[in-house]
């Protein structure tokens, strides 16, 4: 089998789950397991669960494409119309059309990404996901084997393809929410991450995003993972702020308001009110708005997006500098001490926050 044929069996193998999990959001489900893919030549059919449902990929392979078509099936054996998904695949595209979505994914080295649009119970979701060393994934698998997904090769692509599956699985939140906000603060004290219940398994199946490859903690990390997923959800790797700040002195109010807030005894979950810069609002579609002049002009709001930190990895970790994930999804690696929002003093103001932590709370540490 030539390389050729190895890249794509590895997308279709990936691309099976990213319909399955995007189409959780119609479907109410959110369990899809690639061990039950019988994963044989491109052409043909595979058969997979998908939540005791039946989960069907017919693939016809051409000289310079592959067209398909996936089915979801009842268990009485009913194909579910609502769940089918044509497909074609050239070059390094994937074209998609269906009642569940549409859209467009491209293949850059090992990473797959584009926008998935439904007018079901979301509008659109941006992916991004890192594919697999397909040579050393299939060759010699059998079928009833669980795929061991490799790493890309530096620490670096790593954490930020984290963050970027992480802000995939905020915009999903968000957009299945009716006041469409992010993922509220965890309610422990001095814990800057998401609420773990707010999001999985819902939202993620694997808690590992959550884990920077650096961390010096991680084969630990790691291995918890698969014990107790909910206590891999914390701050240990990355912090989430849960709320749109824009400059040094927006976030320090934003540090001192949280404080605040923990002192009264109250967990931080709607607006923030600060004497300096007045309310700091959550996160959620749309507070770009708070940032921008002109509200209807869609260039300024992406422009205001791409400039709201969401996610900081910790510094230390990486050499010279972190990741960071912004609203609209980018990622970007910055140099500590740096620009906004890797300023010395809003760093440390960050780091102090962990004084706040109670013993008992420190569950991955």
């Amino acid at each position: 089998m030539n390389a050729g044929q190895l890249k794509w069996r590895a997308i279709l193998a990936d691309f099976v789950v990213i319909f399955c999990l995007v189409g959780s959001s119609i479907a109410g489900s959110q369990e899809i397991s690639n061990k039950h893919l019988s994963v044989g030549d491109i052409e043909g059919t595979w058969y997979g669960w998908f939540r005791g449902n039946g989960l069907e990929v017919k693939l016809s392979q051409y000289p310079n494409h592959v067209d398909g078509v996936m089915r979801l099936a009842d268990q009485s054996g009913k194909i579910s119309t609502a769940m089918e998904l044509a497909f074609a695949l050239s070059g390094d595209t994937v074209q998609l059309h269906g009642p569940a979505m549409t859209g467009t994914l491209h293949l850059e080295g090992r990473l797959l990404h584009g926008t998935l649009s439904s007018d079901k119970q979301f509008t659109t979701v941006t992916f991004a996901r890192s594919m697999p060393d397909v040579e050393s994934l299939f060759q010699g698998q059998h079928a009833e084997q669980e795929p061991q997904f490799q790493s890309p090769n530096t620490a670096r692509g790593v954490s930020a393809n984290n963050l970027k599956q992480l802000g995939i699985i905020m915009k999903m939140f968000a957009n299945e929410n009716k006041d469409s906000v992010f993922p509220r603060l965890d309610p422990r004290p001095g814990h800057l991450m998401m609420s773990g219940p707010d999001v999985f398994p819902e939202y993620v199946t694997d808690v590992r995003v959550f884990v920077s490859p650096a961390h010096p903690g991680v084969q630990r990390l790691t291995e918890q993972s698969g014990q107790n997923p909910l206590s891999i959800i914390d701050d240990h790797s990355y912090w989430y702020l849960g709320y749109a700040v824009t400059t040094e002195e927006a976030g320090l109010a934003f540090v001192e308001a949280y404080r605040s807030a923990i002192a009264r005894g109250e967990a931080p979950n709607g607006d923030l009110e600060d004497a300096v810069t007045g309310m700091i609002p959550r996160l959620r579609e749309g507070v770009e708005r708070f940032f921008i002049a002109d509200i209807n002009n869609p260039a300024a709001s992406a422009q205001a997006q791409a400039q709201i930190p969401v996610i900081i990895e910790r510094p230390g970790l990486q050499k010279g500098g972190s990741c960071v994930l912004f609203m609209d999804g980018h990622t970007e690696f910055i140099e500590y001490p740096g620009r906004f929002p890797m300023t010395d003093r809003f760093i440390r103001a960050l780091q102090s926050l962990d004084e706040l932590k109670r013993p008992e709370s420190n569950a991955a540490g």
